[in-house]
């Protein structure tokens, strides 16, 4: 039997989590999911995000950018956010906010990338317009970001979008040009001849990292979740922290970007157990 604590963290998961269609059936589907798969959905849509941090900006030696786009204005006053830490989700696609799930995603007959991503799962790279919403350019910047930077690996139109329609036809020159940077980036510190897989990806299409990273935080929960009623680990976790034990505390499950912690109602504190992506 699921604790109150984890069928509230379910809830709020789904009730976050952007469903096309935005309907009962949907939700009814979501919630008769796994925690595990719930988590893996759930973090494959916020790895589409960019969790506010502080930044250090950093320029690839391999950049691609043909139309000197670094130097404008607009990526003067973009970069300033990054480094300032401030929410970039309004210089992202508006499918990063608007499409974490469908259920024609978990169907083997459809397509899986319908609510992810494939650039961003395949290389790593996510995408970021020049101008906030309701305004957008038509170059988009790429870059691979962590939790303390964001490297720049080049700036493409929107044709590096675009697929070929039938197999075998050749990419256009955007698309190309990212993956020939894709595969310089993969082949880092590689040995000569040696086997690799770049970017290993579930058969639900989302990234092994994700599902790893869910798998942990499972296992987390059914670890810690038992102790959370236990008076004397409460006193354990808060010793770790300078706010005072309330005498009624009242700890929750919480996801803050891609992290995993314990928030506490009564005080309003919050305790990080394991970092996540971004």
């Amino acid at each position: 039997m699921e604790s109150k604590r984890i069928r509230k963290l379910k809830s709020k998961l789904i009730s976050s989590l952007p469903t096309f269609p935005n309907n009962r059936d949907t939700k009814s589907i979501l919630e008769a999911k796994h925690l595990t798969d719930l988590l893996t959905i759930y973090l494959g849509w916020k790895l589409r995000h960019i969790t506010p941090r502080h930044r250090t900006v950093i320029v690839q030696d391999t950049l691609y950018d043909p139309h000197n786009s670094l130097n404008s204005a607009e990526f003067s006053i973009l970069k300033e956010k990054i480094e300032n830490g401030e929410d970039l989700i309004q210089y992202l696609s508006l499918k990063a906010q608007k499409q974490g799930y469908t259920p024609a995603s978990s169907q083997l007959s459809s397509d899986k990338w319908s609510d992810k991503d494939f650039l961003l799962n395949v290389m790593g790279f996510h995408h970021l317009h020049f101008k906030p919403l309701p305004e957008r350019t038509d170059n988009v910047v790429f870059a691979r970001v962590t939790r303390n930077n964001f490297e720049v690996v080049g700036v493409f139109n929107h044709d590096v979008f675009d697929v070929p329609e039938q197999m075998g036809e050749p990419l256009n020159s955007e698309r190309q040009k990212l993956w020939e940077i894709f595969d310089s980036f993969s082949m880092q510190g590689t040995a000569p001849n040696s086997i690799f897989v770049p970017s290993p990806i579930s058969l639900s299409a989302h990234t092994f990292q994700v599902v790893t990273l869910a798998i942990e935080y499972v296992r987390v929960i059914k670890e810690l979740d038992p102790k959370l009623d236990d008076g004397e680990y409460i006193k354990l976790l808060y010793s770790k922290t300078d706010a005072t034990l309330p005498s009624k505390p009242k700890l929750e499950w919480v996801i803050r970007g891609t992290d995993i912690g314990i928030c506490d109602k009564e005080s309003n504190v919050y305790m990080t157990l394991r970092y996540g992506i971004n």
